[in-house]
């Protein structure tokens, strides 16, 4: 179950308590639901690594990778943006 917390400006009026609980959901944490996302990206496209980066326009930084077979990306590697593609 996830628990959050939203404004008492959001609520009034609503009958909805600031306590909000997220049952109907089985990831607990947002960055699990990205993980499996990124496994059936991976299955569905039939692709071997999928993953999310960071760019700054000066740096691309490797946030999360997901590598099925062969591992291609990692996690915290760093590329110059111009070299990146």
């Amino acid at each position: 179950m996830i628990e959050y917390e939203k404004s008492a400006n959001a609520l009034s009026g609503t009958g909805v308590t600031n306590k909000m609980r997220l049952t109907k959901g089985h990831y607990v944490k947002l960055e699990e639901a990205a993980v499996e996302i990124m496994h059936r990206l991976s299955d569905i496209l039939n692709i071997n690594s999928v993953y999310v980066a960071r760019n700054d326009k000066q740096h691309v930084t490797i946030q999360h990778a997901y590598n099925r077979d062969v591992k291609v990306i990692e996690v915290g590697q760093d590329f110059l943006y111009e070299d990146s593609y």
